[in-house]
């Protein structure tokens, strides 16, 4: 893929992201438990995306949801968090190996490192929850990760939330704070 985009004079960039809660592999992962309003929401949400299937196919959908729920229940693990760390680094290693020029990591639309940096998804206590400094620690973390598995010069991109406009939800100002830690550490 990436030799066709730069065949047709284009970067090659690849987007790196965690669907957390709408993952498929069965091993839901979560910065918190999400809180019984924010599952109502969310049980809400994907009733209304099953509804565009035809109704045959809801069936089985019906039961993924569920098993997905049940996943939402709990926050992951300090082991989990360190090894999300790990995968992503090694998703960017592989796709720089396999041609792209840039990679981009998505901190936004409530995947898993928006959800960390979110003060409404990301409920723990230090070292990855609590202020606006240590919920940006898992996002550095992974830039951190990817920067070590990269070679120089390879640039990376952040999809940025700017206001997730929900009650405790990230703020303009905390995410500006955040682009502009990204920027020291040039990232774009």
């Amino acid at each position: 893929m990436a030799r066709i985009i730069k065949d047709h004079n284009a970067v090659a960039c690849v987007q790196l992201n965690h669907a957390c809660r709408y993952e498929i592999t069965g091993h839901t992962m979560l910065p918190s438990a999400l809180a019984s309003a924010e599952i109502a929401n969310s049980i809400s949400t994907l009733k209304n995306f099953m509804e565009s299937f035809p109704f045959v196919k809801r069936f089985g959908l019906t039961a993924h949801v569920a098993k997905m729920t049940a996943g939402w229940m709990r926050e992951m693990t300090d082991a989990e968090i360190q090894h999300t760390i790990t995968m992503f680094g090694e998703a960017a290693h592989r796709a720089v190996a396999a041609g792209f020029d840039m990679i981009e990591l998505h901190g936004a639309t409530g995947y898993l490192i928006a959800q960390f940096l979110s003060p409404r998804t990301n409920r723990r206590a230090l070292p990855w929850g609590g202020s606006s400094d240590a919920r940006m620690r898992y996002a550095l973390s992974i830039l951190e990760e990817i920067r070590t598995r990269i070679p120089e010069g390879i640039p990376v991109g952040f999809r940025l939330i700017l206001d997730e406009k929900t009650e405790n939800g990230i703020s303009t100002d905390e995410a500006i704070k955040f682009a502009r830690r990204l920027s020291r550490m040039k990232i774009s």
